[in-house]
């Protein structure tokens, strides 16, 4: 489970730029929204000061146009708030599947065995 569980966490925050000692805080902080956005915060506030080549650097520099045509930039709020459903959505359904996925493989060595030998079977598998 827990196995199953830091990956998707770990693939997300990796994205957001943040190194794995600092994943694994948000990874401990998923149950509490508000402590993730104070995770999240100095992070956002970092990629506004200077970008990088990240997902959050990429929010921070996006323009939306508003229905009378003047761009904006996305708020802090806004960031915070698709971090946090991208971090609570993505990775429970993802750590989910890959779980049933691992205890129906480990269940029927036949068809483990099957995906080992022949690569070509891992996408149908999964």
């Amino acid at each position: 489970m827990d196995f199953c569980a830091a990956i998707p966490v770990l693939t997300i925050t990796g994205s957001f730029g943040v190194p794995v000692e600092q994943a694994l805080d948000i990874r401990a902080a998923m149950r509490d929204p508000g402590r993730l956005v104070e995770l999240i915060r100095p992070i956002v506030a970092a990629r506004r000061e200077e970008p990088r080549d990240d997902l959050i650097s990429v929010l921070v520099e996006a323009e939306l146009k508003d229905s009378g045509g003047v761009a904006h930039r996305l708020t802090d709020a806004e960031i915070y708030s698709f971090a946090v459903l991208l971090l609570t959505a993505g990775s429970g359904t993802t750590w989910k599947q890959m779980g049933i996925t691992l205890t129906a493989l480990l269940q029927r060595p036949e068809v483990l065995d099957a995906v080992r030998e022949d690569r070509a079977l891992l996408r149908p598998a999964i």
